[in-house]
């Protein structure tokens, strides 16, 4: 396939110039490389030189691996090693089925190797290294490899009340560079809040607010845990379609994949979308293939069988029921364990937890610092769902145990701390 893709991307460019003062330095130089070998590496969708075909005209499986119904030959293919077409439709309508609006200015998810490997495809798109990163005084500890955390700007994720700190988060909306990237993670990683309706209606407008003049901001969303939100009045899905149609001069980068919130972990793709007020298909299929340049200049591809598992599984009959299954049962579960830890006031002389109310985590402060030591003395099987994130604080996941499970979790944390103040 020859492709003047230079020519084509310049046009791009003189019809949105808003998109150079977005992109990174790097990213403005990087295009997809359409040669023929290319081409025919990663578009044509019938390679066979990754079998071997015997002499009994049988393809060759390790011992080990059978192509069955649930894992039929084309799972194995070696083709559409970048992408499978069909599941990157797919998940557009998922990601879009919120959205009553036409959807013309999304682009087709690309499909990536995990919310680590989106997060840093997005960072390299957007982010150059005079640009300040603006990202709450609590996040997850993956950040700092993924993004320069040098750049990092931060605010007070909750103010003295304990609400969220929509003041402190407007202030640096106003008074950062003029290019701007906001990085939001919500449920919030690792506390575990979402937004209420109110908050997300007031960012919105300090968003605005802050686009004014020859502001631009890229919002990269981190939505691990979309659709696990317990509370009525809080925001039951991604921010991604709210935000995406703000202003002009907004860009949103949506890294996401439903496979946290239906525990299959071990499954490793994540897709990265992007959403412009004023995009149309010529500029997002420009920024689609450089986002495959950094693909296939870092891992060449991404795993064929994961995304056929992936792609069945999003159009089994069963899987919404499953899914929905799944929340019920962790709902309940989260009400009861807030409900313990507001009643039981015993908590309080050692540990406070951080407000919480969705997906399947919430995270403690203890009032010393003492998380290293309580969690190296805790029963070995509370262990394997706990998480040292500092001196003071220890991240809980209670999609292991049941109710009872936890209780008896938060008792043996409460005892320990008791120990050791009688030791002291």
């Amino acid at each position: 396939m020859n492709r003047n893709l230079s020519n084509e991307i310049i046009g791009v460019y003189k019809k949105y110039p808003q998109i150079f003062w977005l992109l990174s330095d790097t990213a403005k130089k990087r295009n997809f490389p359409f040669t023929e070998t290319l081409w025919m590496t990663v578009y044509n969708t019938n390679i066979k030189y990754g079998f071997l075909y015997q002499d009994n005209h049988e393809n060759y499986f390790p011992e080990n691996i059978t192509a069955n119904e649930s894992f039929p030959i084309s799972a194995f293919s070696a083709s559409e090693v970048l992408w499978n077409k069909h599941l990157r439709q797919t998940w557009r309508l998922n990601v879009t089925r919120w959205d009553k609006n036409n959807n013309n200015n999304i682009s087709i998810p690309v499909v990536t190797a995990w919310a680590t490997h989106a997060l840093r495809i997005a960072s390299e798109l957007f982010i150059d290294k005079a640009d300040d990163i603006i990202v709450p005084n609590l996040y997850w500890q993956n950040y700092d490899i993924i993004f320069n955390k040098e750049q990092f700007v931060h605010y007070s994720l909750f103010d003295e009340n304990q609400e969220f700190n929509l003041n402190a988060l407007s202030w640096l909306l106003l008074w950062t560079n003029q290019k701007k990237v906001l990085l939001l993670n919500f449920p919030h990683n690792p506390t575990w809040y979402n937004l209420s309706d109110q908050e997300l209606k007031f960012l919105c407008n300090e968003l605005k607010k802050s686009c004014l003049g020859w502001n631009s901001i890229v919002v990269i969303l981190d939505n691990c845990y979309e659709d696990f939100s317990y509370e009525q009045d809080i925001i039951q899905h991604s921010l991604f379609e709210r935000l995406s149609r703000l202003d002009n001069n907004l860009i949103v980068a949506k890294c996401d994949s439903f496979l946290k919130s239906t525990f299959v972990w071990w499954v490793r793709i994540w897709f990265l979308t992007l959403w412009f007020l004023w995009a149309d298909r010529e500029v997002l299929e420009s920024l689609e293939n450089k986002i495959w340049y950094q693909i296939l200049s870092k891992v060449w591809n991404i795993s064929h069988l994961d995304q056929v598992l992936v792609d069945e599984t999003l159009n089994s009959e069963s899987f919404m029921h499953e899914r929905m299954k799944n929340f019920h049962t962790l709902q309940n579960r989260y009400k009861k364990i807030k409900n313990l830890l507001q009643t039981e006031s015993k908590f309080n002389n050692h540990f406070k937890y951080y407000k919480f109310n969705a997906a399947y985590f919430f995270t403690i402060k203890f009032h010393t610092q003492i998380a290293a030591p309580v969690f190296h003395a805790a029963n070995p099987e509370f262990q394997t769902c706990m998480t040292i994130l500092s001196a003071s604080r220890i991240r809980i996941a209670y999609n292991w145990f049941d109710f009872e499970g936890m209780k008896a979790l938060l008792e043996n944390i409460y005892e320990i701390c008791e120990n050791k103040k009688e030791n002291t």
